[in-house]
């Protein structure tokens, strides 16, 4: 939830003058006759949306010196540095539906995420979910992460970001995850060592993505410098995306789901196989208001719907749940 404060600043970044002015404070500060002569505006001008950036909380007075026989004031932003997050809701008779942040998955998303769901699902990425969940945007996170020390994978994560906290991993189900690759794979793209032959181009998963984690992990297991794989620093935000930029030609090869791979009419090479968890505190989890979204995840007609899509297997069971603090 925001705050009235919060709201307001978002509302006047929406403005590109007032961001500009913004950005200019935060390097140094300055006069509304500095500021005016910097944008070409007069300093009535300057002044409306100084106004407005200092009562919202983003800029101050910041010292009062004498130039010319008169006073001027410099300004200055808040901060070195702002984040600025909008996240749009549904309606307030759909409020009381958990907000669920994390990994991208487009076979829960199509079952559960229409018309009726009993959760609100905000794509991106593990890590994201687990940050967001921490600072209380979230109800609850999707995620897989595999943690290089251990070998295990999401409760690492979970007790590094909610130390002495009693928190629940629902396990959803086990994924399969492969190369997506052209029909007929014409180049010939078998295993992570390929990634860094000429010729061969990769569309990545952004940081933070349970995907990029694994495959930085079996980069650096196998020698491959970043700096070796053509189309590293190239990154999309889903499954799905990832299979779309392979099929239009745009690069060979990415990491991601069969589902993904057969809707697009590519090809796909396993390569493992990786637990998709669903994670909160142990008092939402016990809270008989939640009970309807839990209800749903082990019934007999999700787990149907899930196991229809390629590379799905060991689908939730009720009590199918790891505690973790």
């Amino acid at each position: 939830m925001y705050t009235v404060r919060q709201l307001q600043q978002i509302k006047l970044l929406g403005d590109s003058q007032r961001l500009a002015i913004l950005r200019r404070l935060m390097d140094h500060p300055a006069t509304l006759s500095q500021l005016g002569e910097h944008f070409s505006e007069t300093p009535a001008h300057i002044r409306h949306h100084l106004k407005a950036l200092e009562s919202a909380g983003l800029v101050a007075l910041a010292a009062v010196r004498p130039v010319r026989g008169f006073l001027e004031k410099y300004y200055r932003a808040t901060e070195r540095a702002y984040l600025i997050q909008v996240a749009v809701f549904p309606e307030a008779a759909e409020a009381h539906r958990p907000l669920v942040i994390g990994s991208n998955d487009p076979a829960l998303q199509k079952v559960l995420g229409g018309e009726g769901s009993p959760c609100v699902f905000l794509n991106l990425d593990s890590l994201e979910g687990l940050a967001r969940m921490r600072e209380g945007i979230c109800a609850m996170a999707t995620i897989h992460l595999l943690d290089a020390a251990s070998g295990e994978y999401n409760h690492p994560f979970v007790r590094h970001f909610f130390p002495g906290e009693e928190m629940a991993l629902v396990r959803l189900f086990h994924r399969e995850q492969g190369l997506v690759v052209r029909g007929g794979n014409p180049l010939g793209i078998l295993q992570i060592e390929d990634l860094a032959r000429p010729g061969i181009r990769l569309v990545n998963r952004e940081s933070g993505a349970g995907t990029r984690v694994w495959l930085d992990q079996a980069l650096r297991a196998r020698g491959i410098s970043k700096d070796m794989v053509d189309g590293y620093q190239d990154e999309v935000h889903s499954h799905d995306e990832v299979a779309r930029v392979v099929a239009a030609g745009k690069a060979d090869v990415g990491i991601g789901l069969p589902e993904s791979a057969r809707q697009s009419g590519l090809a796909f090479i396993p390569l493992f196989d990786e637990p998709y968890d669903l994670v909160l505190p142990q008092k939402i989890y016990s809270d008989p208001e939640t009970a309807r979204f839990f209800e749903r995840l082990s019934s007999g007609d999700f787990q149907q719907r899930v196991e229809g899509f390629a590379g799905y297997h060991g689908l939730q069971r009720r009590g199918q749940v790891d505690l973790v603090s």
